[in-house]
């Protein structure tokens, strides 16, 4: 079953995102996540990246956007 979009705290999607980062670190490559929430910054830092980006352009556009529509 596809994920709907903007559910970036979905499990499968916290999953798919530690599985890649492990991998991309047991392979000594250096990894950045993006988190749109305080939350998943935290759990995402714990696991070691070296960046981590929370909200995107996109994010703030879409909720913008849908403030518009709704009036």
């Amino acid at each position: 079953m596809p994920i709907p979009l903007f559910q970036h705290d979905h499990p499968r999607v916290v999953d798919a995102v530690l599985a890649s980062g492990k991998a991309c670190k047991q392979a000594g490559d250096l990894i950045g996540v993006n988190a749109f929430a305080d939350q998943m910054a935290q759990k995402y830092l714990a696991e070691g990246p070296k960046f981590v980006n929370v909200g995107a352009e996109v994010s703030i556009l879409t909720r913008n956007t849908e403030t518009l529509a709704a009036k």
